[in-house]
């Protein structure tokens, strides 16, 4: 069930035609640091679980996509083999 939700997910993502996280836009932005700050802002997302529905699979990864740990690391759990190698999580849509 679980790769089924993670294919499903890169299918969403592949057809919205941006699989970047948006970094500017009409609300602003926050910059959350990276591995090397000190920032005393930090995210810990959980990672995909068994038996999650399609819908708690993509507000698990949404929610991942705050914590920029280890080159988005969780995040990436919610994605199929092939896509995570590729995915680009601070590209832009241009």
């Amino acid at each position: 069930m679980l790769t089924l939700a993670g294919g499903v997910l890169a299918a969403a993502l592949a057809l919205t035609g941006c699989a970047g996280i948006p970094t500017s836009g009409p609300v602003g932005t926050f910059t959350i640091g990276d591995d090397t700050s000190d920032d005393r802002l930090l995210t810990l997302p959980d990672g995909p679980q068994d038996g999650q529905t399609p819908a708690e699979v993509l507000a698990g990864f949404l929610a991942a996509q705050r914590a920029p740990q280890n080159n988005y690391s969780i995040a990436r759990l919610f994605l199929s083999d092939e896509f995570r190698a590729e995915w680009l999580p601070t590209s832009s849509c241009a």
